[in-house]
């Protein structure tokens, strides 16, 4: 009996750390908490995600993972005028569950490594490493559909 409770304790904690194919599936909206980190003069530099959309002047964005391996990442600027990048996903980059390889067909510079850091049914914890640009958003997501 006490083999068969370790047993559930240890499939319960793996459950919750599991990154299956459908679990990004959905729509999912930036929260104001995280972290840009870019080069700035030649050095790096962090600053909070807020002071990054005030740079910007731009709302949090919003992500959309489509269980054809499309996605689309939709960003509204304070003028009211928006941008959406439809991309394609690949899950399970360099054998790594937690990891997705962003790409955009008709732009090959747009290339984007998506580290999972921390996912439930409703908040995702996110690393973006733009390959090209050199730059690196930690974001964290509110599903909201």
């Amino acid at each position: 009996m006490k083999y068969l409770y370790v047993f559930l304790i240890y499939i319960i904690g793996s459950a919750s750390t599991c990154t299956p194919n459908n679990d990004i599936i959905g729509r999912w909206l930036c929260d104001a908490t995280g972290t840009f980190t870019g080069q700035d003069q030649g050095q790096d530099r962090t600053i909070p995600i807020s002071e990054f959309y005030e740079m910007f002047q731009i709302h949090p964005g919003k992500y959309q993972f489509n269980s054809d391996g499309t996605c689309k990442f939709t960003v509204s600027k304070r003028d009211g005028t928006f941008q959406e990048h439809i991309m394609q996903y690949q899950r399970n980059y360099q054998d790594n569950d937690n990891k997705i390889l962003i790409t955009n067909p008709a732009k090959e510079r747009d290339t984007i490594i998506m580290t999972i850091n921390e996912l439930t049914t409703n908040r995702m914890t996110i690393r973006l490493d733009d390959l090209n640009d050199d730059f690196t958003l930690n974001l964290n997501l509110n599903k909201i559909e």
